[in-house]
């Protein structure tokens, strides 16, 4: 999420660095991308104690749909 957005959404929105390469490599000989993070409960990710909200998730959501509205131009 980029700072304008975050502050449209009303949430702190640092920007992060992140190695999630096994996620991304492939795609980024062909494209740019870009990942969206949600909050996991004590950071837990990849894992089945991994819990995010309802309301963090329903946030990516938003983030998701504000990205693709952006790069459409709607």
């Amino acid at each position: 999420m980029n700072e304008i957005q975050g502050l449209l959404l009303n949430v702190d929105a640092p920007e992060l660095m992140s190695g999630p390469f096994h996620d991304s490599l492939p795609l980024s000989y062909a494209c740019d991308y870009g990942m969206i993070f949600i909050r996991s409960k004590d950071g837990i990710s990849h894992n089945p104690l991994e819990y995010s909200s309802y309301e963090d998730i329903a946030l990516g959501t938003q983030v998701l749909l504000g990205t693709v509205q952006r790069i459409l131009d709607i």
